[in-house]
């Protein structure tokens, strides 16, 4: 469980994204989830097949004071990822 840089192949793009395995505890929910956030993305997806790939993980999943503390968490997050997505040693293919 935790947070994961990840890239989405999604309706034959490959696009940057941000995957959290958990609990979701600031919350407070209590059932086992997965969802990524596509960065730079707003379109009516669901139901669609998409393919993710975890690339790595950045941190572990925790419990945070409030939505607003998370959200800037968050915020970090996807900062870190697009780091490790440019990443040219990685080699990181973005498009299909």
């Amino acid at each position: 469980m935790g947070v994961y840089a990840s890239t989405v192949m999604v309706r034959g793009m490959v696009k940057p994204g941000m995957t959290n395995i958990g609990m979701r505890p600031t919350i407070n929910a209590h059932k086992l989830t997965i969802e990524t956030n596509i960065f730079d993305f707003d379109e009516d997806i669901y139901y669609e097949p998409i393919t993710v790939k975890l690339i790595r993980r950045i941190r572990n999943e925790k419990k945070f004071a409030s939505l607003d503390i998370l959200k800037r968490q968050l915020q970090q997050d996807k900062e870190t990822t697009l780091k490790i997505l440019n990443d040219p040693e990685l080699k990181i293919r973005m498009t299909e």
